[in-house]
């Protein structure tokens, strides 16, 4: 029933099966797959931020994130890739250079790099409907995130605990993908649009 899909061979890089796999559409959250990656590339996963006073005003999913609080940027990436915090995805766009802007800007220009030519970003999140991607594009844009150790580490997790810096704030998180409970499965990040 699905308008589109592709099967993508990462190993040879080809589409093995698909329909529609170069329509446009919104990615919704899987537009935190391009902002994993922006953020793997700039931060440390051991680096503490702060949650910004301002993550009170986004919108969408989220992994119920307490301003004023340190957290992980690896606790934010799960935050931002199990149960699609919003928030998550903020505050990592929030101190990257040039702000939020700044990262989504990152976002498009690493579109760019990987020839991703029918993909744009509008957000760090893919809340925003101006956001969009194709069902190829998505799925060389997942394999090439595939590539990082952390990344895939984050997306396989079914389910983790974590703790703010000082252990006053616990979350558990649940990887909203399903697909996970089939053996094999390793990824990636589902999103949903009505």
């Amino acid at each position: 029933s699905a308008s589109a899909f592709v099967v993508y061979d990462t190993k040879s890089r080809s589409i093995i099966a698909g329909k529609n796999q170069s329509l446009r559409f919104s990615p919704a959250s899987t537009a935190k797959i391009m902002a994993a990656i922006v953020s793997l590339s700039y931060y440390n996963l051991d680096q503490y931020l702060t949650v910004p006073a301002s993550v009170y005003t986004v919108q969408g999913s989220k992994m119920n994130l307490i301003a004023g609080e340190e957290i992980s940027v690896k606790s934010l990436l799960y935050g931002m890739m199990l149960p699609s915090g919003n928030d998550a995805a903020y505050t990592l766009s929030f101190y990257y250079p040039g702000g939020t802007s700044g990262f989504i800007d990152a976002m498009n220009n690493k579109a760019k790099e990987l020839k991703l030519l029918n993909t744009h970003f509008e957000d760090p999140d893919g809340y925003e409907d101006g956001n969009f991607t194709t069902g190829i594009e998505l799925a060389r844009l997942a394999s090439y995130a595939m590539q990082y150790e952390s990344f895939r580490e984050i997306v396989g997790t079914s389910s983790i605990e974590i703790l703010s810096k000082n252990g006053s704030h616990k979350y558990f998180l649940k990887n909203l993908n399903e697909l996970l409970a089939y053996e094999n499965v390793v990824g990636v990040k589902t999103g949903f649009t009505n």
